[in-house]
């Protein structure tokens, strides 16, 4: 095992989220590994098997998976490969001092890797863990798809809540008489349409910048990629701030208090439209 250098403070101060970057040296050697191929997605586990703080690099490709350590000064990174065909099933398991990810082989055969990793690096082991398990279709054909999606989703939801406080203010303080609720509707939908083409262009840019600088590949090319990002970051935030602006109306007059129930349905909406709204748009683009 490569020990490292790094004390449990310094780790805790420098990963309480995910790091920026795969570091460029251990990216290049797992792509001579892959002969060439380039890494996809990755993340990062930060704890050993002894349950100490470290940096564990999950990669994946196209055809391989790979779990990377980086090396102390002077040596050699340890790298692990598997074919993805090898991999049958993905095991996680929560607990409340770590998260286990065990990738499986065969039925019946030991583990052919087990990641641990804390709470703060769940969500981007759980998207790779996401494309793993899809081993056809689009995401496994384009699996940068895994880790734009979330942020199609945020962006929605992030309109529907302002749409959402924006009418309940306003039955709050009684602007919102019924004769004007179409206008209100059309209102609150002109500004998501605004807004999703704003942030469709801010998203498209940040796609591009982050293909184009080699942090993620994309088999279909980045500008496809962007287009898919921009044109399902318009039709969530427009369904979004519909949601928003229609939920709290139907719950009112349906006699109950939108105030304490509105977010919930808004949330639901937002998730299914920006996780099954992003592939759809994904699967008739590319």
């Amino acid at each position: 095992m490569i020990e490292t250098k790094d004390s449990d403070l310094e780790i805790v101060a420098r990963d309480t989220d995910q790091p920026t970057l795969l570091p460029p040296e251990l990216r290049r050697a797992i792509e001579r590994r892959w002969d060439g191929a380039p890494v996809q997605l990755y993340a990062m586990a930060d704890l050993d098997p002894s349950m100490r703080l470290a940096r564990i690099w999950l990669a994946l490709g196209k055809e391989h998976l790979a779990i990377a350590r980086q090396p102390v000064a002077g040596g050699e990174p340890e790298i692990q490969s598997y074919p993805r065909s090898q991999i049958r099933d993905l095991t996680e398991t929560p607990g409340l001092s770590c998260n286990v990810l065990s990738i499986m082989g065969g039925p019946g055969e030991p583990a052919l890797a087990v990641l641990r990793y804390t709470q703060r690096q769940r969500k981007a082991i759980e998207n790779i863990a996401f494309v793993i398990e899809r081993q056809t279709g689009i995401i496994s054909a384009e699996p940068v798809l895994a880790a734009l999606m979330p942020v199609v989703a945020l962006l929605g939801g992030n309109g529907g809540i302002q749409s959402l406080a924006v009418v309940i203010r306003s039955m709050a303080t009684g602007d919102l008489p019924r004769a004007r609720i179409w206008e209100v509707m059309r209102r609150q939908v002109s500004v998501g349409l605004l807004n999703g083409a704003f942030l469709a262009v801010a998203a498209m840019a940040l796609t591009l910048g982050l293909l184009s600088m080699g942090l993620f590949s994309s088999n279909f090319g980045a500008g496809k990629v962007a287009v898919v990002v921009g044109v399902a970051a318009v039709a969530n935030l427009t369904i979004a701030t519909l949601a928003g602006t229609g939920i709290p109306i139907a719950l009112r007059r349906m006699g109950f208090d939108p105030a304490l129930a509105a977010s919930i349905f808004l949330t639901l909406i937002t998730d299914v439209v920006g996780f099954g709204g992003f592939l759809m748009v994904a699967a008739a683009l590319l």
